[in-house]
């Protein structure tokens, strides 16, 4: 027996007929099942899935396409502190320089979500906390005073100087100094390297000048830094968290299905069953 010939819809596969006609949602011409290609979807697109990528066009008015990339499940690297830059193998963040670390698959997107949101309230405290105490290490040192025309002293007056400065530089400088220390591990030195580099040697110096050293110690200097850089941070992941917000909204708008041409036939599967060298269609209006 010859093979029964069928017919479809150019805009709506799902319609497939044993004889010739027209669409009865269209009013298109239907054509041989067969010779579904890209020719007769003028107004649709065919995307081909590539290798360790699966792309999603979403067709919008004046012709134009949006393609929204899915990584395969595998392993990858992210910036701590710019969350939306994750790469497939290890190397430096292209905003901060700072050196990516694995990203565990256990912690997937709201895993990392919940870090950055907890990094954000850490940056957000530190910088309160050395906000306050900037103030009377800032009226406590020489320079400032003698700019200001004031003279603020007392006995232990330097000590207290000392201490306060030295909380400042601990806890207000941790995430520089940890950052320091993970660059010179991985024998790759960045932002975090330069900015701990400079606060530890203002803080030596300057115990080294409360306990004898001649000269003027900086630790109004060390404090406003430290201060300055994690406002700039504070606010930038902000930004960050933000962007990601819209991304996450961006995502949500990809369907569940799609429609997969299998030979001569659509068929509609689950997206996330799709897999290299899947042909899909996606008609006008669609995601």
């Amino acid at each position: 027996m010859e093979e029964k010939q069928q017919y479809t819809c150019p805009m709506h596969p799902e319609i497939i007929k044993d004889e010739a006609g027209n669409c009865p949602l269209c009013g298109m011409q239907l054509v041989l099942q067969k010779k579904i290609n890209k020719e007769n979807f003028p107004a649709a697109k065919l995307v081909k899935i590539d290798n360790h990528k699966m792309k999603m066009s979403a067709q919008i008015p004046g012709g134009n396409s949006v393609h929204t990339v899915l990584q395969q499940s595998k392993q990858q690297y992210i910036c701590s502190m710019h969350p939306q830059v994750i790469k497939d193998a290890p190397g430096k963040c292209p905003y901060c320089g700072m050196v990516l670390i694995p990203l565990k698959q256990k912690e997937g997107v709201e895993g990392v979500h919940n870090k950055h949101v907890n990094m954000i309230d850490d940056f957000k405290k530190r910088f309160y906390v050395v906000l306050i105490l900037t103030i009377p290490i800032m009226l406590l040192s020489q320079m400032i005073q003698h700019w200001l025309n004031l003279h603020i002293g007392f006995t232990g007056s330097q000590y207290v100087l000392f201490g306060l400065s030295s909380i400042v530089f601990f806890y207000g400088g941790w995430p520089f100094l940890k950052g320091l220390v993970d660059e010179a591990k991985a024998k790759s030195p960045g932002m975090m390297f330069l900015i701990g580099f400079a606060i530890s040697v203002a803080y030596i110096y300057s115990v080294a000048v409360v306990f004898g050293l001649e000269g003027m110690d900086f630790f109004w200097e060390l404090a406003t830094l430290i201060l300055i850089m994690l406002l700039g941070h504070w606010i930038e992941m902000k930004s960050v968290m933000g962007a990601s917000r819209e991304l996450e909204l961006l995502v949500q708008l990809m369907p569940a299905d799609a429609h997969v041409i299998a030979g001569d036939k659509v068929q509609d599967v689950k997206t996330e069953t799709l897999k290299e060298g899947d042909i899909i269609l996606v008609k006008p209006g669609e995601k």
